[in-house]
């Protein structure tokens, strides 16, 4: 209702939390990925299994998505992307996010990020009426 009609834009962030030992490896993976054009791909694959997310297994769903396996193997297994991961990691938890998922609902600028923050999965409901809040009477957010 928001995001494919272009009312506002949906942005992801990183959030590894520390008790999972393969969240920031499995963060990676979606990056690693991106750069064949299946970041969402290897991101709904990754929640979806998100009981099995050893390396080796990564490796599985990547072949599952058809990936270059060769390249994005070499992106795993480098260090690639975790220091942008561990950036984010420290701006969620600036911003107090405590568990996955998590989002804001607000309006973005160059320096930060503030609105409304929700833990964890919620209605469509619940996200409308605080997109509704902010919508000015144009309905749109995004330039």
């Amino acid at each position: 209702d928001y995001i494919d009609p272009g009312k506002v834009r949906w942005l992801v962030r990183d959030l590894p939390l520390g008790f999972h030992k393969n969240a920031r490896k499995a963060a990676q993976a979606a990056y690693c990925a991106a750069e064949q054009d299946k970041f969402w791909v290897m991101r709904d694959s990754l929640f979806r299994n998100n009981s099995n997310l050893s390396v080796d297994q990564i490796k599985v769903y990547a072949e599952n998505i058809e990936l270059d396996t060769q390249t994005f193997n070499a992106c795993l297994d480098s260090q690639r992307y975790l220091g942008d991961i561990d950036i984010y990691s420290k701006t969620a938890a600036s911003q107090r996010l405590t568990g996955t998922p998590s989002f804001i609902i607000g309006k973005t600028d160059p320096e930060r990020l503030s609105g409304r923050v929700i833990i964890g999965a919620q209605s469509p409901a619940v996200f409308g009426a605080e997109i509704e809040k902010l919508l000015p009477q144009d309905g749109i957010l995004v330039n």
